[in-house]
This record gives C-alpha cells, structure tokens and sequence, in this order.
C-alpha cells in the first residue's frame, strides 16, 4: 500500500496540494523497505529537504552517491546528479566550501558525458558557479 501510494505523489508538488507530512512518511516507509530503490530515496530525500530536515536529507543524498559508487557508476550521469543533489542540500544550509567540489566534479563529469552545452551540463555549471560567488562574498565580508 506505501509504495502504491507514493507513485501516485510522484511529479506532484505542493500547488496540487500535496500534505507533505503525509507524503515524508509514506516516502520513509519505501525508503526503508526498498533503500535501493533511486526514485524513492530522490523523493524521500527531497520531502525531508523542503520540510527542513536537512541532516536526514543529508544522509540520504550521501548514501545515495556511495550506492552509485558502489554500483560501478562512477563517471556515469547518475554519479553527476548524486553529487549535485548533494551539493543542493549543502548550498541550502550555506555550506558553500563543503558543495563546491561536488559541483565542480558533477561538471566535469555531465560535461565529458553529455557535452558542455548540454541543459543539464548548464544547469550544474550555473549551480557551481554561483556557490563560487557566493563563496566569493563571504571572503570579500570576512576580509572588510
């Protein structure tokens, strides 16, 4: 019945008036039941971000990229988009020096498997560099 029901909020997001409260535990049950399972731990992880539990969306991530890497898939589009969904929770909590290199590899990377001006290789890049601007401002305000 969980999995069920989380296929059916898949896509949906809070305009079609999604209760995430809801959503959070119908996800962390099929996360728990089949944590292999990428479209779940992708949505378990981002309910738990939007609902500001960023550490257990942390954690998810993390374990996310190590079953990638534990999968042979390093290189792959799959190991880019672990380590920006990573470097998105790390940025959202103003860790800029801990998301930095997640984004400059998932560049490289989505830029050598996709190309450089692919839409998802520009979207990483504009994510990338806009941790670097603002890493840029906190040394500009730390230096005054």
């Amino acid at each position: 019945t969980t999995i069920c029901l989380c296929r059916l909020w898949v896509g949906t997001d809070s305009s079609r008036g999604i209760d995430w409260h809801v959503a959070y535990q119908h996800y962390k049950r099929a996360y728990n039941f089949d944590n292999d399972n990428p479209q779940y731990a992708h949505a378990y992880a981002t309910i738990a971000w939007r609902m500001g539990r960023y550490p257990e969306a942390v954690q998810i991530r993390e374990t996310a990229l190590q079953q990638v890497r534990d999968a042979g898939q390093e290189g792959t589009e799959d190991h880019a988009k672990a380590l920006n969904s990573l470097a998105n929770l790390c940025r959202d909590q103003g860790r800029y020096s801990d998301a930095e290199p997640l984004y400059k590899e998932a560049v490289e990377i989505m830029a050598r498997v996709l190309g450089a001006e692919h839409p998802r290789t520009k979207l990483v890049r504009g994510n990338y560099e806009r941790v670097l601007a603002k890493m840029k401002e906190q040394g500009a305000a730390g230096a005054k």
